[in-house]
């Protein structure tokens, strides 16, 4: 967070950022505070949300509704793991810490943590921070154009298989 800071990966993956730095970013806070609400609202999550010691923090999302947490049970932040509760609500906790977690994300298809058409993998996807992605669609750009031909490309290669 301290080297990249907020932002998303292929208009698809939403890292949070840890302040408000102004509309429409969305903070671990904001996040954590929808959770707590879900929480309160349902007895059955397997897991508190922070501020409850050991709870949940919420740092991320996906535009298909998966919400990426830390697992803050251990004491020690470097060792918290993650927790992802998808749109059916059903969660499932990964021994890796966060940044791992995302780079898995990004590997191989068949082999990602997680299972997405709209995440391309490395060397395709690309992360953009928040000011960035303001600066281009200030000039007029869509920052998100390289997504329109690894589509093409994909269907492509899908064809012929």
């Amino acid at each position: 967070m301290d080297v990249y800071g907020s932002g998303t990966i292929d208009d698809h993956l939403v890292i949070a950022g840890m302040v408000d730095a102004g509309p429409p970013e969305v903070t671990v806070d904001a996040l954590t505070a929808v959770a707590r609400s879900l929480h309160e609202e349902n007895s059955e999550w397997p897991y508190r949300v922070w501020p409850d010691t050991g709870g949940l923090i919420c740092w991320g999302a996906t535009v298909s509704a998966d919400v990426l947490y830390w697992d803050t049970t251990d004491p020690d932040p470097d060792r918290w793991t993650v927790v992802v509760r998808n749109r059916e609500g059903d969660f499932a906790r990964f021994d890796t810490g966060m940044a791992e977690f995302v780079l898995r994300l990004l590997g191989p298809a068949g082999e990602r943590p997680l299972e997405s058409p709209c995440l391309y993998g490395l060397p395709n996807s690309r992360f953009l921070n928040g000011v960035d992605r303001r600066r281009i669609e200030a000039v007029g750009g869509y920052p998100w154009e390289y997504l329109e031909e690894l589509y093409e490309a994909n269907e492509a290669a899908e064809e012929e298989d």
